[in-house]
């Protein structure tokens, strides 16, 4: 049974597997056998000095149809959109009524977005990972204004970013509060920025935050929490210690990985309720 393509989308097919992905494919299984911690630790160093670091991070690049059980019934889409080019993830079928836009901090491969869409039962909209905060304000306004096209829900629309994307996402919701059309929650995973001493968030949505990795590196996540909470922002805070600081890449290797990633898909499913 075919789809009916969503408003200006056009399907993207999976890429077929190279003799290098079934090598990396076996690799795969055997790292999501190695320890967290020591894990973690691998991917925090340099993959420019580490050779280990280095093909450690090619994993999450893997074709989805090389991670073994890791199938999901989710259709991928692509158009390009104010000059940006644009991917759409929903689960097979029907198109849900609620919508995350997503901006990396850097480009993330198939595999976690499909999850992302999966379990947060939503359309993900992915942007370019170099946007800046006012082409993210054009995509938002567009977005807004063009709900009954992309078939989603106004209420139901929610803002999402990881790593640099996230700073990229508090700055846009800042921009958006005045807005009469903005969405209804931003989902922050790792931010990088500490908010100004006695910045106000007032008026920015209902908040989703978490951070990994060291002390230093969930410091500014915890910090934007308590200030959003001082504005009166509805904030869900969470920090996953025992993971690199950028988690949702590896959602593929399992294990935590997987579970942090599904905790913010979660998030995103029960608030657009």
């Amino acid at each position: 049974m075919s789809e009916t393509a969503p408003f200006l989308f056009t399907r993207v097919h999976p890429p077929a597997l190279s003799p290098g992905d079934h090598a990396l494919r076996g690799l795969l299984q055997a790292v999501r056998r190695v320890p967290r911690p020591l894990l973690a630790a691998v991917l925090e160093r340099d993959p420019e000095t580490d050779p280990v670091a280095h093909l450690v991070r090619r994993l999450p690049n893997l074709p989805t149809n090389a991670l073994r059980g890791r199938r999901l019934p989710v259709s991928a889409w692509e158009t390009t959109v104010a000059g940006q080019r644009l991917r759409l993830y929903h689960p097979a079928g029907e198109l849900p009524r609620s919508l995350l836009v997503l901006v990396p901090g850097t480009p993330i491969a198939d595999y976690p977005l499909r999850f992302l869409a999966f379990h947060a039962h939503a359309q993900v909209l992915v942007t370019p990972s170099n946007l800046m905060v006012d082409d993210a304000v054009t995509l938002i306004r567009w977005v807004t204004s063009h709900t009954r096209q992309l078939g989603v829900d106004p209420a139901r629309i929610a803002l999402g970013g990881e790593g640099a994307g996230a700073d990229l996402v508090a700055a846009v919701s800042l921009a958006l509060r005045s807005d009469e059309r903005r969405p209804a929650l931003q989902v922050l995973l790792g931010p990088r920025t500490v908010p100004e001493r006695g910045a106000d968030l007032s008026g920015v949505p209902t908040t989703y935050v978490a951070s990994a990795g060291t002390e230093a590196q969930r410091a500014p996540a915890r910090r934007y929490a308590e200030a959003a909470r001082e504005a009166g922002v509805q904030v869900t805070a969470i920090e996953h210690a025992d993971l690199p600081r950028d988690y949702l890449p590896y959602a593929g290797l399992g294990g935590r990985f997987l579970e942090a990633s599904r905790h913010a898909a979660y998030a995103v499913r029960n608030a657009m309720l």
